[in-house]
């Protein structure tokens, strides 16, 4: 049996599936051998990560993967995004959230966990407990396990099988063919982008000025330099020789890179935040239109968030926290 699983197009929201696909994975060995064929198809930038994270077979959604499709189509699919670009993919079973705008989600079978406009997703109040009670999933990562019950395995199955911490996740430094120039001085990672550039930034970004305040403080405090990425070229960064702008320059397999030789992360509620996470750097996550407990990192344990934020001092105690966190940040060597 074949079963296919289209990740959402987002950094953020293709993370945050990764709990459910390593309990769908343990649920197939447990409880089926193994015998059922699994495969992802993330998004292309995160292709290289999910490829180290060796879930599963994982591969691109090319036109090649429709035209395969039509010779022998999986036995089940499950679209985790909404998207017209699978019009012509041939699955005997599909599953996803309906949307009307989407021609091809009309022959869908719907997936209500996978919609939560308020509140906890459309999942048993049972498995949301364990969820968030032992492994602390914010609700946007517990509406993938949907996959697991529409798989028939039992609430039962679920809480006795899932094991899942950052110890559960061992991601190698990605390989690259550029040189990445890392600064030679201990660096915070710093995103001040969020939302893609749409009219929620304003709703979900700490303001640029404070973001440069905390970068400041960061290195008259503990002489620790900033590095910011993203892929907006404004607002200008600073001149300082401790501040770093690579924004635009750096693919996400690069950004990877730098990520996991910094000391830490500080940023909004954002793709990075959730990549930074994943690659086990300790940070801290602001919060201004979201909350964590709805679209926290899927190891809470390793970020501190702050909500609503409207100065630097508000934040700083976490940041603080975050630091201390670290043996001698001053002394460490990249």
């Amino acid at each position: 049996m074949k079963i296919e699983i289209l990740l959402p197009n987002r950094i953020g929201d293709a993370i945050l599936t990764i709990p459910a696909l390593f309990c769908l994975k343990q649920l197939e060995q447990t409880y089926h051998n193994g015998k059922n064929q699994m495969v992802i198809y993330p998004p292309s930038s995160l292709l290289p990560i999910f490829s180290a994270l060796q879930i599963t077979k994982t591969q691109p959604f090319t036109v090649k993967t429709k035209l395969a499709s039509w010779i022998q189509p999986a036995d089940e699919t499950f679209f985790l995004y909404s998207s017209n670009k699978y019009l012509g993919l041939r699955t005997q079973k599909a599953y996803g959230l309906y949307n009307p705008k989407k021609l091809f989600s009309k022959s869908l079978k719907d997936m209500p966990y996978l919609g939560i406009p308020h509140g906890d997703p459309a999942l048993p109040p049972e498995l949301l407990n364990f969820l968030r009670t032992h492994h602390g999933l914010s609700a946007a990562a517990m509406r993938y396990f949907g996959l697991c019950i529409e798989r028939q395995f039992s609430i039962e199955q679920i809480l006795e099988t899932f094991s899942f911490s950052p110890d559960s996740v061992n991601i190698p430094p990605p390989s690259t063919k550029s040189q990445i120039n890392l600064p030679q001085t201990p660096y915070i990672v710093c995103c001040m982008e969020a939302a893609y550039g749409s009219q929620r930034d304003t709703q979900r970004r700490w303001p640029e000025a404070l973001f440069f305040e905390t970068a400041e403080k960061l290195y008259q405090t503990y002489e620790l330099a900033t590095v910011f990425i993203g892929v907006q070229q404004t607002p200008l960064i600073p001149k300082q020789p401790y501040f770093y702008d690579i924004r635009g320059q750096y693919t996400l397999t690069e950004t990877a890179i730098l990520l996991q030789n910094a000391t830490g992360f500080i940023g909004n509620d954002s793709g990075p935040l959730h990549l930074a996470n994943l690659l086990k750097v300790s940070s801290v996550g602001l919060y201004l239109s979201t909350t964590p407990q709805h679209y926290g990192p899927i190891f809470p344990q390793l970020n501190r968030p702050v909500l609503h934020a409207k100065t630097v001092e508000a934040a700083w105690p976490a940041i603080e926290q975050l630091i201390s966190s670290l043996k001698n940040p001053c002394s460490l060597n990249h």
